[in-house]
């Protein structure tokens, strides 16, 4: 999906400055530009309304604050690491070390061409679905799922399902295609002129957004949502009402919330102007959830077998496949792709148990610092990697930074040791010219920090002789 004006106001720009009337402009010239931009007061404001309505990126002046902007950066981050910070004039060295830094700006127009560049990479961020977000639920449930699922395959309730429907729905490859195959299936067995769509929720954006459409045209949606107040919004069929008479003119609907194991995907909406049988589309419905139930068991299923037993982070295994397809969208997509290759420095465990407990610790730091789309690896016993999507070098040696000295530090104070991790890092295109070369020119700095003493991040030398496939932009 392509970044497009109305896109852009799906995302919201906070700013602070010293005075409403320095402020205005500056406001004004981003909503020029198609954002959704507003001012606050001050730090205090933002902070209250933290919970329910914070914006995608935040523009500040530091004179206007209270308190020193690293701080409110650092009090960010903690509530939502996805919220960007952008500095008005010079900004203090403790904010650019922050992994929520996202710039700083001197004039209108470096604001203006930041603001794009920033929320093109988090718009990119939220496209970039997760294979893994699910896998913390437990073998046992998913165990429990699928056996109540070939349960209800083999002896179906009276009224609950058309078992031919299950057989349709089945044969369905991908999301999409389920969706479409219910649609119309709907329509051979109510109305010729039904019509619906299905609106996908967004965790990070917390709205629902229309991702297929039956009978309409994609276009008259393209870049719209339904934003959401809260988590009883969720499965309320009270929020679409505007969207729909508003926007698609359609007065009478149906709308059917949709979960995929107990978590909710969205909501399926059909209409029609004239009457139709309700209890036939309803039994799709069903049948319909517990296909995707079933789908979605079996691939978690499948992907817990990829997983390294101790730690829960990505297996070894996966490390080609997954670099190869990361290499291949960030040249599809002309985006930075940085990766993080880390060895805890002078281990020396006296047992197994010892060491199976301290791992895991490890593992929910490597998770703690890294952004929920990042790919988190176990290469080796002591050695993991991280691959980071629209990254630059230089946002990977903040994170390889922040991993370093939260390692030391966390060792210290609640492990009652003392650990260090050494760190390379690279980046392509800027860095590492072809992909290929990526996790070598990692090992190369890898090697380096090693050979320095240990307990420092190295950054791979760019070869100058090199020319790269593709220049991505920088932040």
């Amino acid at each position: 999906m392509s970044w497009t004006e109305q896109q852009k106001t799906q995302f919201q720009v906070a700013l602070i400055w010293d005075s409403v009337e320095a402020g205005t402009p500056f406001r004004q010239a981003l909503k020029n530009r198609g954002f959704s931009a507003y001012l606050l007061p001050d730090e205090d404001v933002l902070l209250a309304q933290a919970e329910t309505d914070l914006p995608h990126l935040l523009i500040v002046n530091p004179a206007a604050l209270g308190c020193p902007v690293e701080l409110l950066m650092q009090k960010l981050e903690k509530i939502s690491p996805e919220v960007q910070v952008i500095c008005w004039g010079s900004a203090p060295p403790g904010a650019v070390r922050q992994a929520n830094f996202a710039g700083s700006v001197a004039n209108e127009a470096a604001l203006i061409l930041q603001t794009e560049l920033c929320l093109q990479r988090v718009f990119l961020s939220f496209q970039n679905e997760q294979l893994f977000s699910d896998l913390a639920r437990s073998k046992a449930q998913l165990t429990e799922s699928i056996q109540k699922i070939e349960h209800l395959k083999k002896e179906p309730a009276i009224g609950f399902y058309l078992p031919e429907e299950v057989q349709i729905f089945s044969t369905a490859e991908t999301r999409e295609d389920l969706i479409h195959h219910f649609f119309e299936r709907a329509r051979d067995l109510t109305s010729p002129r039904l019509g619906g769509l299905f609106l996908k929720h967004f965790k990070s954006q917390n709205a629902l957004i229309p991702v297929h459409v039956f009978g309409l045209d994609p276009q008259k949606l393209k870049g719209l949502g339904i934003p959401l107040k809260g988590q009883k919004d969720l499965q309320s069929s009270e929020p679409l009402k505007g969207f729909l008479k508003d926007v698609l003119r359609v007065r009478q609907f149906w709308s059917f919330p949709i979960q995929a194991l107990q978590e909710f995907e969205g909501h399926l909406v059909v209409w029609a102007d004239e009457k139709i049988t309700l209890s036939l589309v309803e039994n799709l419905v069903q049948a319909l959830q517990l296909v995707m139930d079933q789908k979605l068991a079996y691939k978690m299923k499948e992907e817990s077998s990829v997983l390294d037993v101790q730690t829960g982070l990505l297996s070894e295994t996966q490390w080609d496949s997954k670099l190869h397809l990361e290499i291949a969208r960030a040249q599809r997509l002309q985006s930075p792709l940085t990766v993080l290759l880390a060895r805890i420095d002078h281990l020396d465990l006296k047992n197994e148990v010892e060491a199976d407990a301290l791992f895991q610790k490890i593992a929910e730091l490597l998770r703690t610092t890294s952004r929920p789309y990042d790919l988190i690896f176990r290469k080796s016993r002591e050695e993991f990697c991280i691959l980071m999507p629209h990254a630059t070098g230089h946002a990977g040696r903040l994170r390889a930074e922040r991993l370093r000295a939260g390692l030391e530090k966390k060792s210290r104070q609640s492990w009652g040791m003392d650990l260090s991790v050494s760190v390379g890092v690279s980046e392509y295109p800027s860095l590492s010219a072809v992909g290929n070369s990526l996790l070598i020119d990692a090992e190369r700095a890898l090697k380096a920090a090693v050979q320095e003493g240990g307990n420092r991040v190295r950054v791979a030398e760019r070869i100058v002789a090199s020319s790269p496939d593709f220049v991505a932009p920088t932040l």
